[in-house]
């Protein structure tokens, strides 16, 4: 089993950087000892809203990955959800879980638990991905993103970092 976080902190620079040292020493601890994805981000929310100022939100994407089942359970607190894209060409969102972390102190996160089979792909980004600006000042959207999913979902593993880092880059098919 694997498990898988991509998050954001609000803020920048040196409170940005501790309080997302905080969320990955936080969420760590929780992985050890809940039972489940969903526990392990109702513990990690509590502890972070304990430990935070009002003004601060997180928002995180956490799954396991099951090798042996080929499964990955996640919960997903606000983050940009990721995409899961299917051989067949069509794809879904990862959006089950709940709010962000760290500005209620009480909140019931989902879980869902989806197969992943051989061909598929699976996008975790950022809003640093959909918010990059080319020179002209206009952001990469989503809408590009999904373009540039359906021309690279035929590419292999090691070509895709490449490919996207290039898209977004350039604002490559607009």
């Amino acid at each position: 089993r694997w498990g898988i976080a991509v998050g954001d902190v609000s803020g920048k620079g040196m409170p940005a950087a501790l309080l997302m040292a905080s969320l990955l020493a936080t969420v760590r601890g929780c992985a050890r000892i809940a039972s489940s994805v969903s526990d392990c981000m109702d513990a990690a929310n509590r502890l972070l809203y304990a430990s935070t100022d009002a003004k601060t939100f997180i928002t995180l994407f956490y799954g396991v990955y099951d090798s042996r089942a080929r499964t990955l359970t996640y919960c997903n607190a606000g983050h940009n959800p990721p995409y899961l894209c299917h051989a067949n060409g069509e794809r879904r969102t990862l959006d089950v879980g709940g709010t962000i972390l760290a500005a209620f102190g009480k909140w019931d996160y989902e879980e869902e638990t989806i197969p992943l089979a051989e061909g598929e792909m699976l996008l975790i980004y950022t809003d640093g991905v959909t918010e990059a600006m080319d020179p002209s000042g206009e952001q990469y959207v989503e809408e590009r993103l999904e373009k540039a999913i359906e021309r690279c979902r035929a590419l292999k593993p090691k070509d895709l970092f490449s490919e996207f880092h290039h898209a977004v880059l350039s604002n490559h098919g607009q």
